[in-house]
């Protein structure tokens, strides 16, 4: 298989342009996978961890000796047929009582390698879009008060921009420079990268964290108010994250 792909196509697939130290980059997965040694020739059930056009990581009970020869297989995507190649071991390592196995595919002798690559990338950018459709410009208002000469509270709104990403359907996470406090009240506008949607939510602040490494604030707000074509895009992309 390592014959059927080279850098630069998996490059392309993982959105790369810089150099790696891999060949073929991983593929973060969790799989259910069935795994044999070429002397017994039995079948194992084992757990996929990462798979990339060249190899792919499994967890197993016991270890295996490092350039011994295993045949694997699996399912990934909507591919009705499972993979199966023969591979070598080539890092072993015990980790929380198993063994973590690094394996190198052979070369295929069939067109399954080319559909691996094929699967990936499909798999990739599936995962890519959802990650990017997540993410979103957000316009905000905060109900700012302060005492008037008359001994009370005057409202006006505060507006800045913050970022938005990891939206559910009570609420969503905001990162801004700006602190915020539990309990306050904004109006947002959000505008999701994946088409040209906009959403408006009233909702509260429910906690605020600073990440002192980058000097920036992660809010939580919780939507209290959503008007009904806001409400059914937001309902329509959570579904679109869940596929």
């Amino acid at each position: 298989m390592a014959e059927a792909v080279n850098i630069q196509t998996c490059a392309k697939i993982y959105g790369m342009s810089f150099a790696v130290l891999r060949q073929f980059p991983r593929f973060p997965v969790r799989l259910e996978a069935e795994a044999a040694d070429a002397i017994s020739g039995v079948w194992t059930s084992c757990l996929a961890t990462n798979v990339s056009c060249g190899g792919m990581m499994i967890r197993l009970p016991e270890s295996a000796p490092l350039y011994s020869e295993i045949s694997v297989r699996f399912r990934l995507g909507d591919e009705a047929n499972p993979f199966e190649f023969n591979a070598e071991v080539r890092s072993c390592m015990l980790r929380h009582g198993a063994y973590d196995i690094g394996l190198r595919f052979l070369p295929a002798e069939d067109d399954r390698a080319l559909q691996l690559e094929k699967v990936l990338e499909k798999e990739f950018e599936r995962r890519e879009a959802r990650r990017y459709a997540m993410r979103a410009r957000v316009a905000a208002k905060r109900e700012h008060r302060w005492p008037t000469a008359g001994g009370q509270p005057k409202a006006a709104p505060e507006a800045f921009e913050l970022f938005g990403r990891d939206v559910s359907l009570r609420g969503m996470r905001l990162l801004s420079t700006l602190q915020l406090m539990p309990g306050d009240r904004l109006e947002v506008n959000l505008k999701f990268r994946l088409g040209h949607q906009m959403m408006q939510a009233g909702g509260i602040v429910r906690w605020c964290h600073e990440d002192d490494k980058r000097k920036r604030y992660e809010i939580g707000l919780e939507f209290t108010d959503l008007d009904p074509q806001s409400s059914d895009f937001l309902i329509s992309l959570v579904d679109y994250m869940r596929r």
